[in-house]
Order: structure tokens, then sequence, then C-alpha cells
């Protein structure tokens, strides 16, 4: 992208560098000017998108230039130099709109360099916000708060919402490549709404409805996620968290492994088969083995390993050509009148 620098700087030292480090681009170019009509000026007709400005407390320039360039439309970097900075004065400025960073007047070359390529990237929208969500998180039984979709859509993270396991699980086998990345359960929900399979003591069973929903939704995350999961970008086990009262908070992972190693064990002696015919339950669970608590610290572990997946697997934090959404069948039981086609979405909004 051409950068088109403006600078407005008494010192001629420092002046003289950002036009060194600048002229190491083919694309730039540079203007220099000392008074506020000359800086109006050139940003009227030349329009620069980079702006290295003195910024003085005993001098308004900053300030009227700030005020200019925040009436254009276009893309701007504003970059202020100040000589004896304070935190009030860098909290101050770092607030200010279009500025990207604050250099010292005493601030090396490595320094300057790392600046500029920091401003080179907000202008080509390196730095934006991507536009589509990178995994999904499957809420059963579990209505996100306001608080919780805000803290997910700026990870970048979708929603799926299921209102019981048997509809989440009808859902995760007939969307192979849903981008389940974790999964919230309330341990108090029933196993189905079904009138045929509605079980009211499941205390008396060796497992409960949401620790099925975590198997299910575990070979379901391993078998999308096992190129990152291979890769050691991403846990083997997917990250849950259950509601017991109002909050939502990590499962312990001794326990899910525990659970999860259980109800594999069931799966290969043939028990669980033998448990759901019992109940009167014509359902059945394949898949494989596997072996600061709060929800917020829990949605930015998973940003940080979905950026860490997304520059090696980018396929995987893409969506589908096809949702494969279309096929699916809600609970009759509890039939929507609602288009269920289109609750799932991979492009994200603003909200």
């Amino acid at each position: 992208m051409r950068i088109r620098c403006m600078i407005f700087e008494p010192s001629d030292s420092v002046r003289e560098r950002i036009i060194q480090i600048l002229s190491a681009d083919a694309y730039a170019n540079v203007y220099v000017v000392n008074e506020f009509h000359v800086a109006a000026r050139v940003i009227q007709s030349q329009h620069p998108n980079l702006l290295f400005v003195r910024h003085s407390s005993d001098d308004a320039t900053f300030d009227r230039i700030h005020g200019l360039i925040s009436r254009i439309k276009q893309r701007t970097v504003l970059i202020p130099i100040v000589e004896n900075p304070s935190a009030e004065q860098l909290k101050h400025l770092a607030n200010l709109k279009g500025v990207n960073d604050v250099l010292t007047a005493m601030a090396d070359n490595a320094r300057l360099h790392a600046a500029i390529k920091k401003a080179n990237e907000t202008l080509s929208g390196a730095s934006d916000k991507i536009s589509h969500y990178r995994g999904f998180v499957g809420f059963v039984g579990v209505t996100p708060s306001l608080r919780e979709r805000k803290i997910l859509t700026t990870a970048n993270l979708g929603i799926i919402h299921n209102r019981s396991p048997r509809l989440a699980i009808d859902y995760w086998r007939n969307n192979p490549s849903s981008q389940l990345i974790a999964v919230a359960l309330n341990v108090s929900e029933t196993f189905s709404s079904r009138p045929d399979e509605v079980i009211e003591y499941w205390e008396s069973y060796e497992l409960m409805p949401w620790e099925i929903a975590m198997y299910e939704a575990q070979q379901h995350y391993m078998q999308y996620w096992k190129d990152a999961i291979n890769d050691d970008l991403l846990p083997s086990a997917i990250p849950t968290l259950l509601k017991h009262d109002a909050n939502l908070t990590p499962i312990d992972p001794a326990e899910q492994r525990e659970i999860l190693m259980k109800i594999n064990k069931m799966t290969q002696r043939g028990e669980l088969q033998d448990t759901f015919h019992s109940m009167g339950v014509a359902f059945r669970v394949e898949g494989h083995d596997a072996s600061a608590r709060d929800f917020d610290r829990c949605v930015e572990k998973m940003q940080k390993k979905l950026e860490a997946v997304d520059q090696q697997h980018p396929e995987l934090t893409r969506p589908p050509e096809e949702t494969g959404y279309e096929n699916f069948k809600p609970d009759k039981a509890k039939k929507s009148a609602r288009d269920d086609s289109k609750r799932m979405a991979f492009t994200s909004r603003n909200r």
C-alpha cells in the first residue's frame, strides 16, 4: 500500500530518521511541514494517511491537526511524538481516535521502524477484525447471556443453540463441519423432550444427560479439529463449561477425563447400548476415547488457540460452502415455528 506521510516535527534528527526509514519503501511519499496552515493545506490536497506530529502541552498545533483529520472519512494513522511523556499524557493520547502508537523524541531506529510497520498493517487492513467466525460454541439447554454473547463475538466465536442434549447430538451428527470448538452444558437438563424418551430420575443410572452430550461433543470435536489437535494447537479434550446454578464454569480436567473414559469403557463393553435399551431410549453413542476458571478466561484461551490454528490450518476456521444444516430435523415434540435452516450463521454480524 502506498504511504503518504506528513511529518510535523521540529527536531532535525528525529525527522531525518523517520524519512530515512520511509525512504526504504518505494511506495512512500513524504511531506515535511513546520506550520499549521501548511499542514492543513497538505492534508486537504495530498490526503496523507500517516502523520507524525509533535505533541506539546503548551502548543495546540497537535490538537488542531487531530481535529482536522478526525473529520476526514479516509483511513488515517496518527503517531504523536512527545518529549517527556507523563502517564496522564500517554493515556490521553492512546484514547484519541486515529492514534495508532505514541513515540518519544528519544526513540531509536528500531522503535521507529516498529511504529511504521504497525501503521502500515493498520492502513492495509491486516489488523482489522476478521469478518467470519473461526469456531462455534455449542450451548445445550443453556441460553447465553448478552454479556456472554458479546465476549464470544469479540473473540470471533459463533453460537450453536440447542434446547436438549438429544437435539444437540442430532445436530452434531448431521453437521460434521459445524466447527464446534467448545460446549456449554446444563447439568440439570433432561436428555430429551420426546415423550417416549422422558426419564425423570437419572440418578439411578451411571451417567447423566450432560455427560452423554459432552462425550458426543468430544467425538465431534476430535473428528473436525484432528489436524490442529495433532499439531498441539488445540487440547485433545473439548473445552467444556457447566451451568450448575447461574454461572458457567469450566469443568475440572480430571473430572472430564474420568467421565470420558467411563463412557468409552461402557461403549466398548456394550453396556451403554444396554443402558439405553433398559431406559427405553432408542439411541446409541459411538466414538473414540480421549484423554482463573471463569467464562471470560475460557473464551480468551480459545481465541488465542484459534489464532494459531488459523495460521497453520486456515481451512478449518473458514466457513464451509454448505453448512449441512439443511437436512436437520428438529425434535418433533417441540418443533419450532422458526426456519431452522437459518439458525446457524457463519458470518459475523455487528452487535
